[in-house]
């Protein structure tokens, strides 16, 4: 084992880790400020949910230091999770990529909104709109093993799919939105299953 002068370099700079801790801080407190935007708009939405879902059955802010080894925060609100029954929409950070915004649909929720889906699947288009294409509905990552842009032949993988998730994304730079970014995304979606 060898430690890299640029390593060494690291390890004797504790203000990288104060810095750190301080913007972590600050996305957090983002996160939150988000999720009181998202509960303001279902105070004042009618939008119908599935009978299984409370908007207030899962509403939490998690963090992380390992997706693909960097660190992440992600709030999930409004959302349910069962062993194979899932709704979430999930507002992500991730370290040096992206803000994202992403909406998961698996089991009796995709059976119970999938035609309505289906039905308003043109308002989808030309939007920059990702579909995940992925095996796991646990990959977060804007490529194409992932999320790609919805497109017409994603009428017929949206039949068949054991889940559907729908996602957009904006820039780390452009932060100061993402409240509005995540309520006005949620908005359009749920527009979309209505």
């Amino acid at each position: 084992m060898d430690i890299t002068s640029e390593e060494l370099e690291l390890l004797n700079n504790s203000n990288f880790i104060f810095t750190k801790i301080k913007a972590q801080e600050k996305i957090y407190s983002l996160l939150q400020n988000t999720r009181t935007e998202i509960n303001t708009f279902f105070q004042n939405s009618n939008f119908l949910f599935h009978q299984k879902l409370k908007i207030s059955e899962f509403d939490k802010i998690s963090k992380g230091e390992k997706y693909l080894n960097l660190p992440y925060m992600i709030l999930d609100s409004p959302a349910y999770f069962s062993k194979n029954n899932i709704f979430d929409y999930r507002t992500m950070f991730l370290w040096a990529n992206f803000f994202s915004f992403s909406l998961h649909l698996q089991g009796l929720f995709l059976d119970y909104y999938k035609h309505k889906l289906l039905n308003n699947f043109d308002n989808l288009l030309n939007k920059n709109i990702y579909i995940s294409v992925s095996d796991s509905p646990w990959e977060y990552l804007y490529n194409k093993n992932n999320y790609v842009l919805v497109s017409k032949e994603h009428i017929d993988f949206i039949k068949t799919a054991p889940f559907i998730k729908l996602s957009k994304k904006c820039t780390l730079s452009e932060w100061r939105n993402v409240p509005k970014f995540s309520v006005d995304f949620l908005e359009f979606l749920l527009r979309i299953l209505s």
